[in-house]
C-alpha cells in the first residue's frame, strides 16, 4: 500500500509529530509557571555571605569533647547540652526548620534548665521532616549544630 492510497504523505506525519511535541512543551511550560516556588530564605544572598561563619561554628561544635544531642520523645524534642559551666552562660536560639513549608518554621530562644536541657513541645507541629538547628554563644564563641528529625 503506497502513501498516496492511504490519504496522507510522510510530510503530514512529520508535521503532526512536531505539533504534538510543541503542545507537550507548552504544557510543561504552563505547569511550571503555575507552580508555587518558595525560596528557602528571603535574604539568601546575605545568608550565603555568612555561610563561612556557619562552617566555623559547626567545626567548633563538632570539636567539643561532648556534643549537643537531640532526642525525639513522645510530644517533644529534648535538646541536651554537655555541662559547660553555668547554663546562664549559654545563650542562643533553636530553630525548627521545615523544608517543605517555610511558613511552619519556628524559632525559639535557647533556655537551658539546671540539667542543661531544653524540652520543646512538638504537638502543634505537622508530621514529617524537620531540621532542629541549634545556634549558641559561649565565652565569646559561636557554635552551631543541626539534626534532622521525622515527626510521626
Amino acid at each position: 500500500m503506497t502513501a498516496a492510497r492511504r490519504g496522507r504523505s510522510w510530510g503530514t506525519g512529520v508535521l503532526a509529530a512536531f505539533g504534538r511535541f510543541l503542545a507537550g512543551i507548552l504544557a510543561v511550560v504552563a505547569i511550571s509557571m503555575s507552580e508555587d516556588v518558595q525560596l528557602v530564605t528571603e535574604q539568601y544572598y546575605d545568608d550565603e555571605l555568612r555561610y563561612q561563619e556557619r562552617i566555623q561554628a559547626t567545626e567548633r561544635a563538632n570539636g567539643m569533647a561532648k556534643r549537643v544531642s537531640m532526642e525525639l520523645r513522645p510530644g517533644a524534642v529534648l535538646v541536651r547540652f554537655p555541662r559547660l559551666g553555668s547554663p546562664e552562660d549559654v545563650n542562643g536560639r533553636v530553630t525548627l526548620y521545615r523544608p517543605a513549608n517555610r511558613a511552619e518554621d519556628r524559632t525559639l530562644p535557647l533556655v537551658l534548665d539546671t540539667l542543661w536541657m531544653q524540652n520543646i513541645a512538638t504537638r502543634s507541629l505537622a508530621p514529617g521532616l524537620w531540621r532542629v538547628q541549634v545556634q549558641w554563644h559561649l565565652h565569646g564563641e559561636e557554635y552551631y549544630t543541626e539534626q534532622p528529625l521525622i515527626l510521626p
